[in-house]
C-alpha cells in the first residue's frame, strides 16, 4: 500500500512539472523562439559578431586572421570599370548558427554562446577563434581573436597576435591620435605587420595625459575606448601584410520618446548657392538607420550600381553594390562605409535647393 501511494505521488508531481500541451511548452508570459544567423560573406565571423552587437547592444570586438592561402581569396577584378590593379578579397564562406532566445535575450550566457558560434564555424573548416571575456568599469566586453587559419600551403597555422603586442609609451600630454599612432608604430615594430586606421567614429582629438606601461595594445584600446566603442581588426589581402583597424561606436538601444521634450525648430534654409558638409561620424550614424540606408541605396542606384527595391537594409545586395562602387573607384573593397567611400559617394555633401 505504501509503495502504491509513493507511485501515485510521483505521478502527480510529474504532472505538475510537465509543461501544458496547450501552451506549447512555454510558461505564461515567456516568449521562446529560435534566432538564426545565416551568412554567406567574406568574413562571416566578423559579420556574425556584428549581428550580435546590433541585436543586443553589446561591446564585442573582432580581430581577424591573415589571408595567406589562395584558397581563402577571390579575384573581384571583373567588377572594376576602369583599368587598374587586381582586386583580391576574402572568399565568401557560409555560416549558419542557431540559438534559443527567451523573452528577447539569449538563453545561454553570452560568452558560451559566442564560444559555440566560433566552435561550430571551426568544425566546418573555418579559422579557429577564441573569445575572451573582459570585466570593464561599465560592464563586460568580449574580445574575439583569431588563433589559427590557413597558411600559404593550406595547412592551419598559428595567427599573429597583433593587438597582443606590448606597448610602452611614457606618460605625457598629447592628443589621443598621437597616442594611438605611437601605439600602432610599436605594434608594427613588434609584429612586423603595419596597422592603419579605417573607419573611425571616436573623437580622440583633444589633448590629455596618455601613457602605456608595457601593456598589450588590446589593453590600451580597451582602457582608452571603454565599452562605448569597439574595434574590428581586418587583414587586407592587397596590403602586403597590412591590417585595417576600425573604431566604431557600440550600438545603443533606441530611446523612447520623451513626452516632455520640446520639439526642435525646423532647420534654417540653406543659402541658394554652395554646399554644406555633414561630419563623417554623423553620416555613419545615419547609415545605421533605415532612412539612411535607403538614401545610400538610392545614391548607388543613381550611380548605376544598385537596382530594384530600396529595402532600407544592409543586405547582401547592398553590400555587393557598395563593393562594386569601391572597386570601380579604386577604393578598398570592404563593403562597409569608410570616410573615403562616403566622400566619393557624396554622402557628406548637402546641396541646397534653388529658391
Amino acid at each position: 500500500m505504501r509503495i502504491h501511494n509513493v507511485i501515485i505521488t510521483a505521478l502527480l508531481t510529474l504532472a505538475c512539472l510537465a509543461p501544458s500541451a496547450a501552451s506549447g511548452g512555454q510558461e505564461a508570459g515567456v516568449a521562446i523562439k529560435t534566432e538564426v544567423i545565416d551568412l554567406y560573406r567574406g568574413a562571416p565571423i566578423r559579420d556574425a559578431i556584428d549581428v550580435l552587437r546590433q541585436r543586443y547592444y553589446l561591446p564585442i570586438t573582432y580581430e581577424g586572421p591573415v589571408y595567406a592561402c589562395q584558397c581563402d581569396l577571390a579575384d573581384m577584378t571583373y567588377t572594376r570599370k576602369t583599368p587598374g590593379p587586381k582586386i583580391i578579397v576574402p572568399k565568401r564562406q557560409p555560416l549558419h548558427f542557431e540559438y534559443t532566445e527567451i523573452s528577447g535575450k539569449p538563453q545561454e550566457d553570452m560568452t558560451l554562446l559566442i564560444h559555440r558560434l566560433l566552435a561550430e564555424y571551426a568544425a566546418q573548416g573555418g579559422p579557429v577563434f577564441d573569445v575572451r571575456e573582459r570585466t570593464m568599469p561599465k560592464g563586460t566586453e568580449w574580445n574575439v581573436v583569431a588563433l589559427k587559419a590557413h597558411g600559404s600551403s593550406a595547412g592551419f597555422v598559428d595567427q599573429p597576435d597583433i593587438l597582443g603586442a606590448p606597448v610602452f609609451i611614457p606618460k605625457a600630454r598629447r592628443s589621443g591620435w598621437e597616442f594611438l599612432d605611437e601605439m600602432l608604430r610599436q605594434v608594427q615594430t613588434e609584429t612586423g605587420y603595419r596597422v592603419v586606421f579605417g573607419t573611425v567614429e571616436t573623437k580622440l582629438v583633444g589633448e590629455d595625459t596618455f601613457g602605456a606601461d608595457n601593456v598589450s595594445a588590446r589593453d590600451v584600446l580597451a582602457k582608452l575606448l571603454g565599452t562605448e566603442m569597439v574595434w574590428d581588426l581586418n587583414y587586407d589581402p592587397e596590403g602586403e601584410g597590412k591590417y585595417v583597424l576600425n573604431l566604431v561606436q557600440t550600438p545603443r538601444p533606441p530611446q523612447p520618446p520623451n513626452p516632455y521634450t520640446i520639439p526642435k525648430a525646423p532647420p534654417a534654409e540653406l543659402p541658394p548657392t554652395g554646399s554644406a558638409h555633414i561630419p563623417i561620424p554623423a553620416v555613419m550614424r545615419m547609415a545605421a538607420m533605415p532612412r539612411g540606408i535607403r538614401h545610400i541605396q538610392s545614391v548607388l542606384a543613381q550611380a548605376g550600381y544598385y537596382s530594384g527595391e530600396l529595402t532600407a537594409k544592409w543586405d547582401d545586395k547592398t553590400i555587393d553594390s557598395l563593393k562594386k562602387f569601391q572597386a570601380a573607384n579604386n577604393l578598398p573593397v570592404t563593403g562597409t562605409l569608410d570616410p573615403e567611400t562616403i566622400r566619393k559617394l557624396g554622402l557628406d555633401v548637402v546641396t541646397p535647393k534653388p529658391q
